[in-house]
């Protein structure tokens, strides 16, 4: 039986009480992991989206195994050493084709960008441009 005031009733809920959704993948550009690397050094979006393609523990891993055999270390089978350089010369061409997608991304912001100070017709565009000159 349902009370006669049923559709005027509060709902409460406490914490936990509804359903719970959690991202569990680390946000390491809001803990300020890849933002605290100095503009001269690199990009923090770019270093990120080379991070979701092959973390550093297996490039540290692939850079150990070549170390050690080109060292002399026979602890390394010659399979591992032939496997970890095809796998660190494929990530080196994924990073070139991403940091050249980054580059022509750059341009076309910055054209998008000087095309509006021209549209704006005020001079802005023609002074600073004289600054670059």
């Amino acid at each position: 039986m349902l009370p006669w005031l049923w559709l005027w009733q509060p709902t409460w809920n406490l914490p936990l009480s509804g359903s719970v959704s959690q991202d569990l993948a680390p946000d390491v550009i809001a803990n300020g992991f890849f933002s605290a690397i100095p503009s001269g050094a690199g990009e923090g979006a770019l270093e990120q989206k080379i991070f979701e393609q092959v973390s550093y523990g297996s490039q540290l891993g692939w850079l150990t195994d070549l170390v050690l055999a080109a060292s002399g270390s026979d602890k390394v089978p010659a399979e591992k050493v032939q496997e970890a350089r095809a796998a660190l010369e494929g990530l080196r061409a994924q990073i070139v084709k991403m940091k050249d997608a980054h580059r022509e991304q750059m341009v076309a912001e910055a054209r998008r960008t000087l095309d509006a100070l021209k549209a704006r017709g005020d001079g802005s565009l023609d002074s600073l441009l004289k600054e670059y000159r």
